[in-house]
């Protein structure tokens, strides 16, 4: 199906907060009217999201009910499908989810989504219902004159692309057409395989592409394999890039040339507990215009991502991102192994018990991270986050510890970029610093530094005690401080000369890859999709 546009109902008509009747002769236009005109402020715009938060939220069904909140494209236990040429708007709740497919091709295709009831978002303010993406405060709400509050209440999670894994396997006669199947019954074993993701615009609330292999796990118990990276030689992968790959693939699962807008990055997990290896992700665009200075406007987006938690956890490896663009991002880089606390995790979660998880292998090469010509120019300096959280050996959950480690090679931030080592805004309690520091969040961390990584931009933002130094003398020399943190970082940046004042601009002029980056054509507006 090419060329052809999916949308929920949008802005069709309004909603009184709390007038029982249009003030005579108000003509209601929409929701930016002068809010001093009598009745103005009492009529709003509204649109699917508006009314869906009233019956899931008003009705009591919560967040995570389907009440008016259907996933837009929802396919399970499916073969070789395409989605080409179609734009995906105002889904109101995942845009496609796609469980257990075996061969799924998504190109060319837009997907835009709002990030507000549209009620609440008079000021283009972020947020969703997984937590606070926007400014904080009070807003009306339609017509019972409630107020919510940004930091706990907003739309549906609106992922755009989420491969994931299915229950388990299925043994079902294929439709043919609407009243016909297929002679046999096809066989489905619930693994993810043979998937493309790519040339797409990508604008959601949430993920932008989230690989999810669990909760729920296809393969046979015998398969599970053992914890924290000691697979068992028997062990399978739920989502693995290389299990029965077409003879016509070079790489089994590809992420690649996607431009990304509003989102929370080209993700994996936060369910990993069925085992997710071998996945490429290459030559992708992030454009956003964070700068560190404005909350109204600085949610921004996440770029590359992998998350879990105690009791979603499993085995992450082998996962390969070359080429990525990323400006005006808020997180550059998020690898995160508390992506919800440990002490709701196996009751709210699973009911499983202790899950924990394991990324290794994790290969990061020909990635920049940049400012925007706007802050350049206005003399902003553009920043944001790097996060890389493993789990510790703390007594009263898991008591295990594991460590991310992460190889990275021509990985640099532009010499405008203030970088921050940050953890997420979900707290992680009852985790004491094994050096007995106050430091109350662990990083747990292996950075392999190949040739040519310059972490350092115009600055490099740490917790007490410091993880990295810029000695200010050469080429973003590393120097180790007090590892309050846990973060160990094997290697140094080795381009330029020892005088190289900026050793960023050093290595993208030695490389095509970041070069591309400052070309204008990187970095079209999101295409019109009206």
């Amino acid at each position: 199906m090419g060329k052809t546009t999916l949308t929920t109902p949008a802005v069709t008509y309004v909603v009184n907060r709390q007038a029982t009747s249009v003030p005579g002769g108000m003509t209601v236009t929409g929701g930016g009217c002068n809010a001093g005109t009598a009745g103005c402020a009492r009529w709003v715009p509204a649109s699917w999201w508006d009314i869906s938060y009233h019956g899931n939220k008003d009705i009591g069904g919560g967040p995570y009910s389907f009440q008016g909140n259907p996933g837009m494209v929802w396919m399970q236990q499916s073969k070789n499908l395409s989605l080409y040429q179609i734009t995906l708007r105002n889904s109101t709740f995942f845009t496609v989810e796609a469980d257990g497919v075996d061969g799924l091709s998504v190109w060319g295709i837009k997907i835009i989504t709002p990030l507000l009831p549209d009620a609440a978002n008079q000021a283009s303010v972020g947020m969703n219902n997984d937590g606070f993406d926007g400014v904080s405060g009070s807003y009306s709400h339609l017509y019972t004159g409630a107020t919510i509050d940004a930091s706990s209440t907003g739309v549906k999670n609106t992922d755009g692309v989420d491969p994931s894994v299915a229950a388990g396997p299925e043994h079902a006669a294929l439709g043919t057409g609407s009243t016909t199947t297929s002679a046999g019954q096809v066989y489905f074993d619930g693994y993810v395989k043979n998937v493309a993701i790519v040339y797409n615009y990508l604008s959601p609330s949430d993920d932008n592409v989230a690989f999810k292999g669990g909760l729920q796990d296809p393969r046979p118990a015998a398969t599970h394999g053992a914890q924290n990276g000691s697979a068992a030689a028997n062990m399978a992968w739920g989502i693995d890039g290389n299990r029965d790959v077409s003879s016509n693939r070079t790489y089994g699962i590809t992420v690649a040339h996607n431009h990304n807008y509003n989102g929370h990055g080209l993700s994996i997990g936060s369910p990993t507990n069925a085992g997710i290896r071998n996945i490429h992700f290459y030559d992708n665009y992030f454009d956003n215009i964070y700068d560190g200075t404005n909350a109204s406007t600085d949610m921004g987006i996440v770029g590359l991502r992998i998350k879990s938690g105690q009791a979603r956890g499993g085995d992450v490896s082998n996962i390969y991102y070359d080429g990525a663009c990323m400006r005006g991002v808020k997180d550059f880089l998020v690898f995160d192994m508390y992506y919800t606390g440990p002490s709701a995790d196996p009751i709210s979660y699973t009911g499983l018990g202790w899950l924990i998880p394991s990324f290794h292998d994790i290969n990061l090469s020909n990635v920049r991270m940049m400012n925007i010509p706007a802050n350049k120019a206005a003399g902003k300096a553009g920043g944001g986050n790097l996060t890389f959280r493993g789990l510790h050996a703390d007594t009263s959950f898991a008591n295990t510890q594991s460590v991310i480690q992460l190889n990275m090679n021509n990985v640099v931030a532009d010499n405008d970029v203030v970088l921050g080592i940050s953890n997420l805004s979900k707290g992680v309690v009852n985790i004491g610093s094994t050096d007995g520091s106050s430091q109350s969040k662990a990083a747990n961390a292996t950075l392999n530094l190949g040739a040519n990584v310059s972490l350092i931009g115009q600055s490099f933002a740490h917790g007490t005690g410091g993880i990295l130094t810029n000695t200010s003398s050469g080429a973003g020399k590393y120097t180790a401080t007090t590892n309050t943190l846990n973060l160990t970082v094997n290697g140094s940046d080795d381009a330029g000369a020892a005088g190289d004042t900026n050793p960023a601009a050093t290595i993208v002029a030695q490389n095509p890859k970041l070069s591309l980056c400052d070309q204008a054509s990187s970095w079209p507006v999101f295409p019109n999709v009206k």
